[in-house]
């Protein structure tokens, strides 16, 4: 290559380096307006809305502290316009109404390892193309509930007063475990993969899946109503305890 378009590439990244490294710092509830990295320094206390996201592409690094609130208010959502490309991770968002919640303004949301409790709401809602992994939703209302085209993988999700996870059509649904929630376990809508779930004891069904699907590699065991349910026909099952 070019010597000098070699120079020009590390100028470039250089140049680059310090708004990798040094994200802006959150102390306290604000609105973002600026897309970028951003990382909270101090566990906050929160009495209604916390983080307003009013950008696009913004990153938000808990780094393990947690954000209460009282039990009112949403502790991050959007500004009421549509937002894409943000990202939500490691922490602890606790008693709200809403714990993330973008099931109607956000794509393209990422929210992994992420322990959320006491949202009487929604402990995470995106709405379609979103990526929920490695997160625990705990005594919500609903535990998680996803838009189309979504990945939702290795979550627990129990102990909510209503479905532990909801998706819709076309997503991907894995390796799960959704146990003790006061509705169904896991529900969704057609065309999704749903893989290698444990739903145990929950209020109504188990897993319930609209067909066609594909249903393979779950198990489903002492749910108040049936274990495994797949409403209507040409779904693809295999392998799954007990057998739909």
């Amino acid at each position: 290559m070019n010597p000098r378009v070699l120079c020009l590439i590390a100028v470039l990244l250089l140049s680059a380096w310090p708004a990798l490294a040094n994200p802006k710092k959150l102390g306290s509830c604000t609105t973002i307006t600026d897309p970028g990295p951003y990382v909270i320094t101090d566990n906050i206390n929160a009495a209604g809305d916390c983080f307003i996201i009013a950008a696009d592409y913004v990153s938000i690094d808990f780094a393990g502290h947690v954000l209460s609130g009282n039990n009112t208010g949403y502790a991050v959502r959007g500004n009421g316009v549509l937002r894409r490309g943000l990202a939500f991770r490691g922490g602890t968002i606790r008693n709200f109404q809403y714990g993330i919640a973008f099931g109607s303004g956000g794509i393209y949301v990422t929210v992994e390892n992420m322990f959320i409790f006491h949202c009487t709401n929604v402990g995470i809602g995106v709405n379609e193309f979103g990526l929920i992994r490695n997160n625990t939703c705990s005594e919500n209302g609903d535990g998680i509930n996803v838009g189309s085209r979504s990945i939702v993988v290795e979550n627990i999700s129990s102990f909510n007063t209503g479905t532990g996870i909801v998706a819709s059509a076309g997503s991907v649904v894995a390796r799960n475990n959704a146990g003790h929630n006061g509705n169904n376990g896991i529900v969704t809508t057609h065309a999704c993969t749903v893989q290698g779930n444990a739903a145990h004891a929950n209020g109504n069904f188990g897993i319930f899946v609209d067909c066609p699907t594909t249903v393979m590699d779950n198990a489903a065991a002492n749910n108040t109503n049936a274990d495994l349910f797949t409403s209507g026909s040409s779904c693809n099952r295999n392998h799954n305890v007990p057998m739909p």
